[in-house]
């Protein structure tokens, strides 16, 4: 039996022209294919990274709000000027204590008075006696000059009679004081020989005689200033207001310690000196004048004045009503009754809102709402609501992240 052996024929189709829609294969450069499609894969790498953060960042951004978030409320409360005075006795009413400053003022003053000071001239004439006898020459006794101008002896002197000296005969003398009978210039006379009126009649006006060995001096008049009663009284008057003003003024000044307050009206002076440099008469363009003193004034701690003040305007104050402490204006005059004091006071009155009322009312409120609600209040003036993140348009929901100030 034979075997046969199967034959498989494949017939070859020869190849069909291009055409139609077949497309003609052609050799390409794959690099230019591969950079394509890298920057594509990169722009699409970029493009998540991008959204994935803006995704994260959202996520993070929301949940800072609510760890930062916070808000700022500042109010300006409603008030009302309140003002009262009433008389309260130191020392029951409000309690205080002395300070005192020493205190020394000097200054000077012009002078007024007018004087014309009239001044004789003086001098010493020496009495010749050519005489026999002593002469005895009485105080007041005239000298006449050669020009005419009058002296008189201011002492009673005994002129010596004329006396030997071997043969020759040589006069008695003695020197005497003089002065000017009229005063004035005119009588500053140089050396001179002078004559005696009083013996004028008699044989010894020609045997005494006198003569002065210096020019006489000291003969003047001259208008000058003095002071007068009118002039210490009023300087007196001036340094005196002037001391105590100044003394009352360093009191003020330095003597209140800090945290107390000067209660003007109980101010008191004491050991009041005076002293002049010139007296009543005497010659002076103008006068030094000093006053010494010690001042004395009532001071009380603040806390207390204010205290004392509040009593005084609770009287003015509605039921719910309170006193802002930092706009108290006080003042002291003199009271009616003695020793007392007239206490003025004026401060601002309010009534309170709680930062707790505000804060309760505002959490989680849109700004604009909150601040409308806020400015509504019949307590309060005006208010101003910022929150930060600034782009958030709502209060936190956390009542402890809404800080709350108050303002007058």
């Amino acid at each position: 039996m034979h075997s046969q052996e199967r034959t498989k024929v494949i017939d070859i189709k020869p190849p069909k022209r291009l055409g139609g829609n077949i497309r003609r294969w052609e050799w390409k450069d794959n690099s230019a294919v591969e950079n394509v499609s890298k920057k594509s894969s990169t722009r699409r790498l970029i493009l998540k990274t991008i959204s994935l953060v803006l995704l994260l960042t959202g996520i993070i951004g929301g949940g800072l709000w609510h760890v930062l978030a916070e808000a700022n409320v500042v109010v300006s409360y409603k008030t009302r000027e309140v003002q009262r005075a009433a008389e309260i006795m130191p020392g029951e009413e409000l309690v205080f204590q002395m300070a005192e400053r020493d205190w020394t003022e000097e200054d000077t003053f012009p002078v007024s008075g007018k004087e014309t000071i009239a001044e004789q001239a003086e001098g010493i004439i020496r009495v010749f006696n050519t005489s026999t006898s002593n002469q005895t020459l009485v105080a007041t006794t005239r000298f006449m000059s050669e020009d005419g101008k009058l002296f008189r002896s201011l002492e009673r002197v005994v002129v010596p009679a004329s006396g030997k000296e071997g043969s020759r005969t040589v006069p008695g003398q003695k020197d005497v004081r003089v002065r000017a009978a009229e005063a004035g210039e005119e009588y500053n006379i140089p050396t001179s020989k002078f004559s005696i009126p009083g013996l004028s009649t008699l044989p010894l006006y020609t045997q005494i005689y006198g003569e002065s060995l210096e020019p006489m001096k000291g003969g003047m008049k001259r208008e000058v200033s003095t002071v007068r009663d009118e002039d210490m009284e009023k300087a007196k008057e001036v340094i005196t207001l002037k001391a105590k003003e100044r003394a009352l003024l360093q009191l003020a000044e330095k003597d209140v310690p800090p945290g107390y307050f000067l209660l003007l009206p109980t101010h008191s002076f004491e050991n009041e000196r005076i002293t002049f440099s010139h007296l009543k008469g005497e010659e002076a363009t103008e006068i030094v004048v000093r006053v010494q003193l010690t001042v004395m004034a009532g001071i009380a701690l603040v806390e207390d004045v204010e205290k004392a003040a509040s009593v005084v305007l609770s009287e003015e104050l509605l039921s719910d009503e309170l006193l802002y402490e930092e706009s108290f204006d006080i003042s002291f005059t003199e009271g009616q009754r003695k020793e007392s004091l007239l206490l003025t006071a004026r401060a601002l009155a309010y009534r309170e809102v709680t930062s707790r009322e505000i804060t309760s009312l505002l959490a989680g409120m849109a700004v604009g709402k909150a601040e409308q609600e806020l400015n509504s209040h019949p307590y309060l003036q005006k208010a101003d609501v910022s929150i930060t993140p600034f782009w958030r348009g709502s209060l936190p929901r956390g009542e402890q992240k809404i800080h709350v100030r108050f303002s007058f």
